[in-house]
């Protein structure tokens, strides 16, 4: 319902983030709280401190998880708006993309066809490693925070070959040298 989507998106993930650094918060002051009240007669302060370290410990994975989560869908969706800084560092990132394309191919390396290919289908690409991504974060058992970065470097890799590869068809109107 938001009329700019994109920074929706961005408010939103930051906002799931910062909840989950006050849920971190508050389940360290919850900590303190119970072991201030818990009787030393009934049980020492070390044994009840495992018992909510243990009760817990899940909670604590996975709103690391989720603030991680937040933080990279947050910068995601500022480097893909419309803000100064974006354009500039998307135009940087494609134009190195695009000499070291141009450099393989000068030394012989070509995508042909494939790269012809990658061009026209880049968008559908570009959506399918986002999913692709987005469903090994759903379908993991237990998704830690170096589960969520490592899916999301490979994510950014997968992009950045799609970049690669992906040659505009106008490269092959070029005359090809003779072999």
């Amino acid at each position: 319902m938001a009329r700019d989507h994109r920074r929706a998106l961005l408010l939103g993930a930051l906002g799931l983030a910062g909840s989950m650094l006050v849920l971190g918060v508050a389940l360290t002051l919850a900590r303190v709280f119970y072991l201030n009240a818990l009787p030393t007669q009934v049980i020492s302060r070390d044994a009840g401190g495992a018992v909510f370290d243990t009760l817990v410990r899940y909670l604590r994975y996975g709103l690391r998880a989720v603030a991680v989560l937040g933080l990279i869908v947050a910068a995601a969706a500022f480097f893909t708006g419309p803000s100064v800084s974006a354009v500039r560092t998307r135009a940087g990132l494609t134009k190195g993309i695009g000499y070291l394309r141009g450099r393989t191919e000068s030394a012989g390396l070509s995508t042909g066809r494939v790269g012809v290919w990658t061009f026209a289908h880049k968008r559908l690409l570009l959506i399918a490693s986002v999913v692709g991504g987005a469903l090994v974060l759903t379908f993991w058992s237990r998704p830690t925070v170096s589960v969520v970065v490592v899916t999301a470097c490979v994510v950014l890799l997968a992009v950045a070959l799609i970049e690669f590869i992906g040659r505009p068809p106008a490269d092959d109107a070029r005359p090809s040298a003779p072999a």
